[in-house]
């Protein structure tokens, strides 16, 4: 296992794509969590009510992971990252020279994972370190609670599990372009649309069918506080019965283990 993990640890930093994405993690949140404490910084958002209301401190660390309407732009940089961590291998035809120097596939699969799973770890304490900054810098009354601690290692484990989510379909599709495809548009495009159709069904309970979305319960996870922004029906006439923290990060984390599942499974049954 030592073998295989200093293998792919010299695979990784050795090719440059993984500081680009990286990069462009730690930038564009920070970007985001830069513009989020300027907003308000400079506005009457600032007053204790609202601050306690919107929880603005947590709502910059997590780069407006923490409220429902801002998209998490990390996650599908670290999609990526997982993706080309297997989907190399294919695309450029190294999987034979790699099995020839690894030929124990289960060692292989779980070093190549251990090793993304490190590196992705470390992008997002950097990503958290950089928002803090910003929330330090731009937002006025900044200032951290023990009430950050859920959303903020819950938006860690949301970046990390789409990372890993791209490195099972790499395996499982034995595709790089494939991968990337399928890391980007179920989540963001397929999911949304059978959520949203699921919970303006009036049949009976069928629309808690739409609490099993994994990559919606994961996002929901990072919702602070969790009630006030999980439910997107509030305050409508559509009725949409929302499972609890604890059952959406069940959820999150058992797709993500399905998928690896299958990642591995098919990995050591085929053919290189």
């Amino acid at each position: 296992m030592r073998t295989a993990i200093a293998y792919e640890w010299r695979r990784i930093t050795t090719v440059r794509s993984t500081y680009w994405f990286s990069g462009m993690a730690v930038l564009f949140s920070g970007a985001i969590a830069y513009f989020i404490a300027l907003g308000f910084g400079q506005s009457d958002f600032s007053s204790d009510g609202i601050q306690n209301f919107l929880q603005a401190s947590t709502l910059v660390i997590t780069a407006g992971g923490s409220i429902l309407f801002v998209p998490v732009l990390s996650a599908p940089f670290c999609g990526v990252l997982g993706a080309m961590s297997f989907g190399h291998e294919y695309r450029y035809g190294t999987i034979k020279q790699t099995l020839t120097a690894i030929p124990d596939r289960v060692v292989l699969f779980f070093a190549k994972l251990l090793v993304l799973m490190g590196w992705l770890l470390g992008v997002m304490i950097l990503v958290v370190l950089v928002n803090t900054a910003m929330g330090a810098l731009f937002l006025d009354g900044f200032s951290l609670s023990h009430e950050a601690i859920r959303p903020v290692v819950n938006f860690m484990l949301y970046n990390l599990g789409f990372g890993i989510a791209g490195f099972a379909l790499a395996a499982t599709l034995r595709n790089l372009a494939g991968a990337l495809v399928a890391v980007l548009v179920y989540p963001f495009v397929i999911e949304p649309i059978g959520y949203n159709i699921l919970r303006v069904v009036q049949l009976g309970t069928l629309d808690r069918l739409a609490n099993l979305f994994p990559a919606s319960a994961g996002r929901r996870s990072i919702y602070s506080p969790y009630q006030l922004f999980a439910d997107p029906s509030s305050g409508s006439d559509v009725v949409f019965h929302v499972w609890g923290l604890g059952a959406s990060v069940v959820v999150f984390w058992c797709g993500l283990l399905v998928v690896t599942a299958v990642g591995f499974a098919l990995f050591l049954k085929r053919d290189a």
